[in-house]
């Protein structure tokens, strides 16, 4: 049996992405990723998460914003330009 780990994008937000892991066994895909099995675990069966749930997914934001703020407060160039213009000399 080969098993492989995929990493793919399961949230994309503004400023960041979250990530998520999908297995591949035996050269077939998983239907589920491995954040979505974790999301079926604490479904109440109403399409409701548990309350602890999204306490954890609060948290997730407040970290995700704070560490943007670390790294990236100073940061003054957003993107690298689209077109270069000819060297000159």
């Amino acid at each position: 049996m080969n098993t492989f780990a995929i990493i793919e994008i399961f949230k994309t937000f503004e400023k960041v992405n979250f990530y998520t892991v999908r297995l591949e066994i035996d050269q077939e895909l998983e239907e589920l990723s491995e954040t979505d099995k974790f999301l079926l675990k604490f479904n109440d069966g109403k399409g409701l998460i548990y309350e602890e749930f999204g306490v954890i997914l609060k948290l997730i934001k407040i970290i995700a914003v704070e560490v943007l703020k670390i790294f990236f407060s100073d940061l003054k160039i957003w993107h690298l330009p689209c077109h270069r213009s000819p060297a000159k000399g």
